[in-house]
């Protein structure tokens, strides 16, 4: 039997929604040690029972031997799952996810303009962008 099934049971899957959703893998201490997004949820987590012995499923291996518990969020679509996960990662920054989390690593560049006058931001926080940021650079 494999260990995902062997930790939550065969029917746990087969009870899976098969919609958009962000699913939270905790371990025995009940950290949170993965977040991930699924376009289908089934399907996702049905990879995990798959995992096998090659380089490119090590991570995978990893997350599903310390997985004690795993929870989900569905969404209408595959987009709010991916806002909602961004917004997770970078908010708890579990141990197993990378991308994204770090988001003062990955600055963005945006364009102003009034009548008179062109602005060019740098920057590593966008949410001040929103804020009104921009004008105030004019």
């Amino acid at each position: 039997m494999k260990a995902f099934d062997l930790k939550f049971g065969a029917t746990y899957f087969a009870s899976l929604p098969t919609t958009p959703a962000v699913y939270r893998i905790f371990n025995a201490k009940n950290e949170l040690i993965y977040v991930g997004k699924a376009k289908n949820l089934r399907r996702r987590l049905g990879q995990y029972r798959n995992a096998k012995r090659r380089k490119k499923h090590h991570k995978m291996r990893k997350i599903v031997g310390e997985a004690a518990s795993i929870s989900y969020e569905l969404y209408a679509s595959d987009l709010e799952a991916c806002l909602a996960e961004i917004r997770v990662i970078q908010e708890a920054r579990p141990k197993f996810n990378q991308a994204g989390a770090f988001s003062f690593m990955y600055p963005l560049i945006g364009l102003g303009y009034d009548a008179r006058t062109l602005t060019l931001l740098y920057t590593t926080e966008p949410e001040k962008i929103e804020a009104g940021l921009l004008s105030t650079l004019a």
